[in-house]
Protein backbone atom coordinates (compact mmCIF):
# COMPACT_ATOMS: atom_id res chain seq x y z
CA UNK A 1 0.00 0.00 0.00
CA UNK A 2 0.84 3.46 -0.62
CA UNK A 3 3.38 5.19 2.31
CA UNK A 4 4.13 2.30 3.93
CA UNK A 5 7.61 1.56 3.00
CA UNK A 6 9.85 2.77 5.00
CA UNK A 7 7.68 3.64 7.99
CA UNK A 8 8.17 3.32 11.71
CA UNK A 9 5.39 1.64 13.19
CA UNK A 10 5.01 0.01 16.37
CA UNK A 11 2.48 -2.43 17.03
CA UNK A 12 1.00 -2.87 21.02
CA UNK A 13 0.24 -6.29 21.89
CA UNK A 14 2.42 -8.03 18.88
CA UNK A 15 3.50 -11.06 20.34
CA UNK A 16 0.69 -13.37 18.81
CA UNK A 17 -3.28 -12.95 17.61
CA UNK A 18 -4.23 -9.94 15.69
CA UNK A 19 -1.34 -8.50 16.78
CA UNK A 20 0.96 -10.85 15.14
CA UNK A 21 -0.87 -10.81 12.13
CA UNK A 22 -0.80 -6.97 12.03
CA UNK A 23 3.02 -6.57 12.28
CA UNK A 24 3.32 -9.24 9.63
CA UNK A 25 1.51 -7.14 7.13
CA UNK A 26 2.97 -3.90 7.78
CA UNK A 27 6.25 -5.62 7.65
CA UNK A 28 5.53 -7.15 4.75
CA UNK A 29 4.19 -3.42 2.93
CA UNK A 30 7.48 -2.19 3.76
CA UNK A 31 7.28 -0.55 7.32
CA UNK A 32 9.94 -1.42 9.77
CA UNK A 33 8.06 -2.51 13.44
CA UNK A 34 8.94 -2.57 17.08
CA UNK A 35 6.93 -5.17 18.37
CA UNK A 36 5.88 -3.62 22.50
CA UNK A 37 3.94 -6.97 24.73
CA UNK A 38 3.98 -8.12 27.99
CA UNK A 39 4.94 -11.72 26.63
CA UNK A 40 8.60 -11.96 25.19
CA UNK A 41 8.92 -12.05 21.40
CA UNK A 42 12.05 -12.24 19.27
CA UNK A 43 12.68 -8.29 18.51
CA UNK A 44 10.22 -6.79 20.65
CA UNK A 45 10.18 -4.80 24.14
CA UNK A 46 8.78 -6.39 27.10
CA UNK A 47 6.31 -3.63 28.36
CA UNK A 48 3.21 -3.24 30.39
CA UNK A 49 1.18 -0.60 28.66
CA UNK A 50 -0.58 0.15 32.11
CA UNK A 51 2.71 1.75 32.94
CA UNK A 52 2.90 5.19 31.21
CA UNK A 53 6.24 5.72 32.04
CA UNK A 54 7.75 2.43 30.29
CA UNK A 55 5.81 2.44 27.16
CA UNK A 56 7.62 6.56 26.86
CA UNK A 57 11.08 4.88 27.34
CA UNK A 58 9.85 1.98 24.81
CA UNK A 59 9.38 4.51 21.70
CA UNK A 60 11.66 7.32 23.11
CA UNK A 61 14.57 5.96 20.64
CA UNK A 62 12.06 4.73 17.80
CA UNK A 63 9.51 7.45 17.54
CA UNK A 64 7.44 5.79 15.16
CA UNK A 65 5.26 7.16 12.45
CA UNK A 66 2.96 4.65 12.80
CA UNK A 67 0.77 3.24 16.17
CA UNK A 68 -1.41 0.51 16.55
CA UNK A 69 -2.59 -0.17 19.60
CA UNK A 70 -3.40 -3.88 19.66
CA UNK A 71 -2.28 -4.98 23.00
CA UNK A 72 -5.89 -6.05 25.52
CA UNK A 73 -7.54 -8.61 27.66
CA UNK A 74 -10.86 -10.39 28.48
CA UNK A 75 -12.10 -12.26 30.87
CA UNK A 76 -16.43 -12.97 31.91
CA UNK A 77 -17.73 -10.83 34.60
CA UNK A 78 -20.79 -10.58 36.62
CA UNK A 79 -21.47 -7.09 37.70
CA UNK A 80 -23.13 -8.14 40.87
CA UNK A 81 -19.78 -9.67 41.84
CA UNK A 82 -18.54 -6.72 43.59
CA UNK A 83 -15.40 -8.95 45.00
CA UNK A 84 -14.00 -8.70 41.35
CA UNK A 85 -11.30 -6.60 39.71
CA UNK A 86 -12.22 -7.37 36.33
CA UNK A 87 -13.19 -4.02 35.76
CA UNK A 88 -9.87 -2.09 37.31
CA UNK A 89 -7.48 -4.56 34.87
CA UNK A 90 -9.83 -4.20 31.75
CA UNK A 91 -10.11 -1.09 31.80
CA UNK A 92 -6.83 -0.42 33.03
CA UNK A 93 -5.08 -2.15 30.00
CA UNK A 94 -7.88 -1.95 26.85
CA UNK A 95 -8.33 1.86 27.16
CA UNK A 96 -5.86 3.42 29.98
CA UNK A 97 -2.78 1.27 28.13
CA UNK A 98 -4.76 3.07 24.61
CA UNK A 99 -4.22 5.98 26.17
CA UNK A 100 -0.62 5.54 27.51
CA UNK A 101 0.07 4.79 23.93
CA UNK A 102 -0.75 7.57 22.28
CA UNK A 103 0.46 9.83 24.42
CA UNK A 104 3.63 8.77 24.12
CA UNK A 105 4.05 9.05 20.45
CA UNK A 106 2.03 11.99 20.14
CA UNK A 107 4.57 14.53 20.60
CA UNK A 108 6.90 12.87 18.24
CA UNK A 109 4.01 12.66 15.17
CA UNK A 110 3.32 16.30 15.83
CA UNK A 111 6.83 17.55 15.55
CA UNK A 112 7.05 15.68 12.24
CA UNK A 113 3.73 17.06 11.28
CA UNK A 114 2.77 13.40 10.01
CA UNK A 115 1.27 9.99 12.16
CA UNK A 116 -1.27 7.40 12.17
CA UNK A 117 -2.76 5.86 15.07
CA UNK A 118 -4.68 2.82 14.85
CA UNK A 119 -6.77 1.36 17.91
CA UNK A 120 -8.12 -1.95 17.91
CA UNK A 121 -11.72 -1.96 19.79
CA UNK A 122 -14.15 -4.80 18.89
CA UNK A 123 -17.82 -5.04 17.49
CA UNK A 124 -18.75 -5.09 21.31
CA UNK A 125 -18.06 -1.99 21.22
CA UNK A 126 -21.60 -1.34 19.55
CA UNK A 127 -23.46 -4.46 20.41
CA UNK A 128 -24.09 -5.70 23.75
CA UNK A 129 -22.44 -9.23 25.00
CA UNK A 130 -23.82 -11.27 28.04
CA UNK A 131 -20.80 -10.92 30.89
CA UNK A 132 -18.93 -8.00 29.27
CA UNK A 133 -19.86 -4.95 31.08
CA UNK A 134 -15.92 -4.44 31.52
CA UNK A 135 -14.85 -5.34 27.88
CA UNK A 136 -17.89 -3.56 26.24
CA UNK A 137 -17.16 -0.65 28.65
CA UNK A 138 -13.29 -0.33 27.22
CA UNK A 139 -13.70 -1.21 23.66
CA UNK A 140 -16.57 1.64 23.53
CA UNK A 141 -13.87 3.55 25.59
CA UNK A 142 -11.39 3.36 22.76
CA UNK A 143 -13.86 4.94 20.20
CA UNK A 144 -14.42 7.76 21.95
CA UNK A 145 -10.50 8.39 22.75
CA UNK A 146 -10.49 8.18 18.96
CA UNK A 147 -12.66 10.58 17.59
CA UNK A 148 -11.43 13.24 20.56
CA UNK A 149 -7.74 12.25 19.61
CA UNK A 150 -8.88 12.80 15.87
CA UNK A 151 -10.28 16.19 16.59
CA UNK A 152 -7.20 17.28 18.39
CA UNK A 153 -4.64 16.15 16.40
CA UNK A 154 -5.73 16.50 12.74
CA UNK A 155 -4.14 19.98 12.30
CA UNK A 156 -0.33 17.90 12.98
CA UNK A 157 -0.91 15.58 9.82
CA UNK A 158 -1.54 12.51 12.32
CA UNK A 159 -4.89 10.59 11.53
CA UNK A 160 -6.81 8.83 14.40
CA UNK A 161 -8.89 5.63 13.20
CA UNK A 162 -10.25 2.61 15.52
CA UNK A 163 -10.58 -0.81 13.71
CA UNK A 164 -13.52 -3.05 15.79
CA UNK A 165 -13.14 -6.64 14.97
CA UNK A 166 -15.66 -9.55 15.50
CA UNK A 167 -15.12 -13.24 15.78
CA UNK A 168 -11.43 -13.56 14.93
CA UNK A 169 -10.04 -17.03 15.23
CA UNK A 170 -6.65 -15.51 16.75
CA UNK A 171 -5.80 -14.64 20.10
CA UNK A 172 -8.10 -14.27 22.75
CA UNK A 173 -10.89 -15.37 20.00
CA UNK A 174 -9.38 -18.63 20.43
CA UNK A 175 -8.17 -18.69 24.23
CA UNK A 176 -11.59 -17.62 25.03
CA UNK A 177 -13.61 -20.06 23.20
CA UNK A 178 -15.22 -17.83 21.49
CA UNK A 179 -13.72 -19.25 17.84
CA UNK A 180 -12.58 -22.67 19.07
CA UNK A 181 -15.48 -24.35 21.03
CA UNK A 182 -17.27 -25.97 18.10
CA UNK A 183 -20.56 -24.75 19.38
CA UNK A 184 -19.84 -20.79 19.68
CA UNK A 185 -18.11 -21.30 16.27
CA UNK A 186 -21.33 -22.82 14.86
CA UNK A 187 -23.32 -20.18 16.24
CA UNK A 188 -21.32 -17.28 15.43
CA UNK A 189 -20.62 -18.13 11.65
CA UNK A 190 -24.53 -18.79 11.24
CA UNK A 191 -25.22 -15.07 12.77
CA UNK A 192 -22.55 -13.99 10.27
CA UNK A 193 -23.42 -12.84 6.85
CA UNK A 194 -20.55 -14.23 5.68
CA UNK A 195 -21.01 -17.45 7.13
CA UNK A 196 -17.26 -17.71 8.99
CA UNK A 197 -15.45 -16.52 11.80
CA UNK A 198 -12.74 -13.59 10.94
CA UNK A 199 -9.03 -14.05 10.65
CA UNK A 200 -5.85 -12.20 12.07
CA UNK A 201 -5.33 -11.28 8.33
CA UNK A 202 -8.37 -9.95 7.96
CA UNK A 203 -8.15 -7.17 10.51
CA UNK A 204 -4.52 -6.61 9.64
CA UNK A 205 -5.49 -5.57 6.45
CA UNK A 206 -7.54 -3.02 7.44
CA UNK A 207 -5.24 -1.55 9.78
CA UNK A 208 -2.74 -1.47 6.72
CA UNK A 209 -5.56 0.19 5.04
CA UNK A 210 -5.89 2.79 7.70
CA UNK A 211 -2.02 3.51 8.10
CA UNK A 212 -1.35 3.90 4.46
CA UNK A 213 -1.48 7.11 2.56
CA UNK A 214 -4.88 6.07 0.71
CA UNK A 215 -6.47 7.02 4.26
CA UNK A 216 -5.32 10.36 4.15
CA UNK A 217 -8.34 12.10 4.57
CA UNK A 218 -9.74 9.30 7.09
CA UNK A 219 -10.12 9.84 10.58
CA UNK A 220 -12.22 9.46 14.05
CA UNK A 221 -13.41 6.72 12.20
CA UNK A 222 -14.55 3.25 13.82
CA UNK A 223 -14.43 0.41 10.82
CA UNK A 224 -16.30 -2.65 11.74
CA UNK A 225 -14.32 -5.86 10.54
CA UNK A 226 -17.06 -8.57 11.62
CA UNK A 227 -18.73 -10.12 8.27
CA UNK A 228 -21.96 -8.19 8.97
CA UNK A 229 -22.63 -9.61 12.56
CA UNK A 230 -23.66 -6.68 14.13
CA UNK A 231 -25.49 -5.15 11.60
CA UNK A 232 -27.57 -8.68 10.94
CA UNK A 233 -30.95 -9.33 13.13
CA UNK A 234 -30.27 -13.06 13.41
CA UNK A 235 -29.93 -16.43 11.18
CA UNK A 236 -32.64 -17.49 8.93
CA UNK A 237 -34.27 -19.91 10.27
CA UNK A 238 -35.73 -22.86 8.32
Amino acid sequence: MRGLAGRTAVVTGGAGGIGAGVAARLAEEGAEVRILDSTPVEGGIVVDVTDVDAVRHAVADWQPEILVNVAGVYEPEDIADTRSDAWERTIAVNLTGVRNCCAAVAPSMRERGFGRIVSISSNAAVVGFRAMPAYCASKAGVVGLTQALAVDLGRFGITVNAVLPGSIAAGMGITSGWTSDPRMRAWDAARTPVQRVGSAEDIAAAVAFLASDDAGFITGQALVVDGGFSINGGPEID
